[in-house]
């Protein structure tokens, strides 16, 4: 073993000590910037301080076999309604053929009836687009253009009757944040109960909630689920949920 000089271990207890100082100071810096990154991150993810956009249909998304642009109930002015989960189509007695075509930015979707009768074509439409006038047998785009629709059909379309179905939501004005709205008729208490919400509206994709707030009083209480597939959604206490763009799927 190497002997050092008195003068010599003096000399390298110093450069020690002013080596730890630095190391100490950048350290501190450091993680105090870490500490400050965290706190943000925390604070806008526990009352979601950002920006949290509506679904709208996702033509290249569905053609893809992800539905996740077309969760929930959708209704017709006669009470008709469709329901789409993660998986697609899941209103009884109707399902999709799985075959599309993008025509003019709609796509268009064979669907079948299970009762074995003939089947129809549902057109999806994405707000701000109005069906080509040569879809139509008769008569022009009568449906709102400012909303996303998804129009039934088992013929040529005519633009009296047209049969339109609109994304159905019960929630506050848009004047209300959607995530803070106490008056969808939704309250979730627990873990399980969250995952059973979550199965009625995604459908059963084994979820498990890997993070949530409840017990947080301070924030907007949520929960933080994923499915075996690996896809993730943050699913609030008041029903409404998220998908990991921040962009809202479902509000009751």
């Amino acid at each position: 073993m190497k002997r050092y000089s008195l003068l010599a271990l003096s000399v390298l207890a110093s450069l020690s000590l002013m080596t730890a100082c630095t190391n100490k100071t950048t350290d501190s810096t450091t993680s105090s910037s870490s500490q400050t990154t965290e706190e943000t991150t925390t604070s806008s993810s526990s009352s979601q301080q950002v920006v949290v956009k509506q679904a709208s249909i996702d033509i290249e998304e569905i053609q893809q076999g992800d539905f996740t642009s077309l969760i929930g109930t959708w209704a017709n002015s006669q009470g008709g309604s469709l329901t789409f989960d993660t998986s697609g189509l899941v209103t009884p007695g109707f399902s999709l053929a799985g075959t599309f075509s993008n025509q003019q930015g709609i796509l268009l979707a064979d669907a079948l009836l299970e009762s074995g009768a003939e089947g129809f074509v549902l057109y999806f439409v994405p707000k701000g687009t109005v069906l080509p006038q040569d879809l139509f047998e008769e008569g022009s785009d009568t449906s709102d253009s400012n909303q996303d629709r998804i129009v039934f059909a088992n013929g040529p379309l005519y633009g009296s009757g047209l049969d339109s179905y609109y994304r159905q939501s019960t929630s506050a004005s848009s004047d209300t944040d959607p995530l803070k709205n106490t008056d969808t008729g939704v309250i979730l208490e627990s873990g399980p109960v969250t995952i059973e919400y979550a199965n009625s509206i995604l459908g059963d994709k084994g979820w498990t909630v890997i993070e949530g707030n409840y017990t947080r009083t301070e924030a907007i209480p949520y929960n933080l689920i994923q499915g075996t597939d690996g896809s993730h959604y943050t699913v609030y206490q008041n029903g409404v949920i998220l998908d990991a763009t921040y962009t809202i799927i479902y509000q009751p």
